[in-house]
This record gives C-alpha cells, structure tokens and sequence, in this order.
C-alpha cells in the first residue's frame, strides 16, 4: 500500500454532515475512472466511470452503484445544473464526490481513481476474470480493432485478460449507456470476488496495481475497507442511476442528456444502502406506542374512549418523535413496493404485541410476588421495561430491512 498515490483528504465545501445519510457500518468508497490524454491532467478530464461501492458489514453486503455521464444533476461549484461527469473538470475527483453528496444525500468517504492502464494490470494481476460475453458484443469489440485496441473476443463464457476486459467495459455502440455501466459492475464483481476470496491473488493484485491508484483514503482506511469488503464478497448487489420510472432523455442546450427525478432517486439510493427503517425508529415508535398504553390506563377508567385515544396519542407522538430524532427517516410506503409495507407492519405489529405481553405478564407477576410492597412492585415494574428495552430491540433487529437483495432497484434496460 505504500505505492499507492495518497492525496490530501479535503473538507467539504458545499454539504454538511447533518445533510448526509451516514451509517458507521457502512463505507461508501466512489471509484472514478479517466481516460486522460497524454497531455491531459486526469483531473481536468469528465469522468468517464462514477461507481458508488458500498460495504455494509452489518449485513455483510456489497453494493454497486453506477452513475451514468449524461445523467443532468445540479453541480454546487458551478452553481448551475449539468452533466454530472462535467463536475471532475471543473473541480476535480472531490468536486464529484460533493456533487453526488448534494444530490443523493450520502455520504460518501473517500474516492479511488484509476486508469485504463491500471484496470488492464489489476484484471492480469488476478489471471484474468470470467465473464459471459454474448454475440452481439463479441462482434461488436472484434469487428472494430481501431476503436478497441485490436482486441478480439469470442461469445459465451470466457476468461478475459486485461485488454478484453477493457474492451468489453467501453463497449458503448451497440445498446445504451445504461447496459454499458451494467457491464462495468459485472467485470467489477468478478474482480472483487477473485481477489477478495484468494489473499495470494490479493496481494498480487494490490502490489501490481498500487502505483496506478490515486485515493484520498489512509492506508489504514484502505486495509480496514479490504478487511471488511473481505466478509460481505459472498453477497452482491449491483444498479444504476437513474433508477426505473425516475428519468426521462432530454435536450438541454442542444446537448442529449437524461433527466432525472431528484428525490425519487435519492430516496431509492438511500433506502438500497441503509434500510427503510432503522432499529433506533423501531425503538422510537415502539416507545410512542408504550407511553400511548400509558394513556389507556390513565383514562380507561375515566370514559369509553381512553382506550382509541391512548392508542391514538401513541402512534402519532411516535411518529413525530421519529421524524425529529432521525431526520433521515423515511417511510416504507414512499419507497417500497407492498411486500416491503407488509413486512413493515409486521414489525411495527411485533414491537406493539411484545410490549403488551411483557408489560402486563411483568406487572401481573409483580402484583402476585409482591402484593404488601410498594417498593418491591415498583422495581419489578422497573425490570419489566428494562426487559420490554431488550425484548423490542431484537424483534426490531429481526425485522428491520437490511437494504440488500430486498430493497434492490435493478434497472433493466
């Protein structure tokens, strides 16, 4: 790792840390390819590649994320929208990092730069990766030598060397952009699962490709990424943005772009990489719930209706106290489908009976055990909540979504 180009991490100049979404065990690393001419700064260039990995080792999941060159986004440096690739030359791999954090509200912690020359070293460095080309795109890269290097492939499953590989990832005339990233992330999983799952090919890897590599990452930032990266191989998820039904092709001072549904896509991309729901807002609700019960029993015995207002008063105050404890919480009905609502309302379900159950079953015991002692039945009621606590946090763990294969947006085009 000592070969490897460190930069200077920068702070952020258009975004906040409270405008983020952020998750301590996940890292979000955006990998940014250039195709720098020879008298070009690879900084002053428009990104050709923006892919968003994220490493979730609380759900032991990896997900790539693809952002497409022409998608029209609003670029803070520049005060004004734009192609989102444009954002690299006007202010370099940090200025890309910024824009896609303004937009899509993630936070993102770090960018590792690569080349064509060092995407050719890292695919040899591993004995080449395999992937199934199919006849239209063999043809494509084969009929073409000036435009691909005199490279030839050969259709179905093959093993690629580093310049087929290549080849294969700027294969852009025969479908859309949108098929073009999908066969970048399909190269780029069977990178990262040939050197994640073998530490020989790994470190080859590593040490041939290091002096090719630009990064505002640590070198201990980048050996705990691997670390962590190393458990979640097994499980990966891959998309792009614009997500389904949020884009639509535009023309924009003469130019072809794709524009998109801003909030759609970030609430899609946020619900991919964090969940729906969040054990702390399962807590939350749970607790708006129980303080409702509160009510109920204050008021049952007063008049009919204590028992729908006590209810009543739980959910809303639940609610509210979970959108301002937690300003990135977002309801499953926004951005799920009706498998995922449903599976939500068996969790909120979950917290409400377990709370009932434990709670009167625990002062019941309580009244039983104790019946002289004011003292005694106040502290079992005392460890009755602190069980409900326990209780309602693993029912919210077991049901909380997790973001992976559940809540994934695969664009099919």
């Amino acid at each position: 790792m000592a070969r490897v180009n460190y930069d200077e991490k920068k702070a952020d100049k258009y975004v906040t840390a409270s405008d983020l979404k952020d998750d301590s065990s996940v890292k979000n690393i955006l990998l940014l390819g250039v195709d720098a001419r020879s008298n070009e700064s690879a900084e002053q260039t428009r990104s050709d590649t923006m892919m968003l990995v994220s490493v979730d080792s609380k759900h032991h999941a990896i997900k790539l994320v693809s952002f497409l060159r022409d998608t029209w986004v609003y670029i803070p440096s520049l005060e004004h929208e734009q192609r989102l690739n444009a954002a690299c030359s006007d202010g370099g791999y940090k200025n890309v990092v910024e824009t896609i954090e303004y937009n899509f509200g993630v936070k993102i912690d770090g960018y590792v730069v690569t080349d064509f020359e060092m995407f050719k070293v890292l695919v040899d460095s591993l004995g080449g990766v395999n992937v199934d080309v199919t006849e239209k795109e063999a043809k494509e890269v084969t009929n073409h030598p000036k435009r691909y290097g005199n490279v030839t492939l050969e259709a179905g499953d093959n093993k690629l060397t580093g310049e087929q590989a290549l080849a294969y990832c700027r294969i852009r005339k025969i479908d859309t952009d949108f098929v073009r990233t999908q066969r970048q992330r399909t190269v780029m999983s069977a990178i990262l699962k040939k050197a994640l799952t073998n530490p020989f090919k790994l470190y080859k890897m590593a040490y041939n490709s290091a002096p090719y590599i630009e990064t505002d990452l640590s070198k201990g930032e980048l050996m705990g990424l691997v670390s962590k990266a190393g458990t979640c191989v097994a499980n990966i998820h891959q998309t792009s943005i614009p997500f389904d039904g949020t884009w639509d092709y535009a023309t924009i001072w003469g130019n072809s772009v794709i524009k998109i549904n801003t909030k759609k896509n970030k609430d899609k991309l946020l619900y991919l990489f964090f969940g729906g729901c969040t054990t702390l807002v399962n807590l939350v609700i749970t607790y708006g719930l129980w303080y409702g019960l509160k009510w109920e029993q204050w008021y049952a015995g007063k008049f009919a209706l204590g028992t729908f207002l006590g209810n009543l008063i739980g959910i809303v105050s639940a609610i509210l106290f979970a959108y301002v404890t937690n300003k990135k919480f977002v309801f499953a009905s926004k951005t799920t489908g009706m498998k995922e609502l449903l599976v939500e309302f068996i969790k909120f379900v979950g917290g409400r009976v377990s709370t009932l159950i434990i709670e009167l079953g625990g002062v019941q015991l309580a009244v039983i055990l104790f019946p002289d002692s004011n003292t005694l039945l106040f502290v079992a009621k005392l460890l009755t909540q602190v069980l409900v606590i326990i209780i309602n946090y693993f029912i919210s763990k077991l049901f909380v979504f997790k973001g992976t294969k559940e809540a994934s947006f695969d664009n099919q085009d």
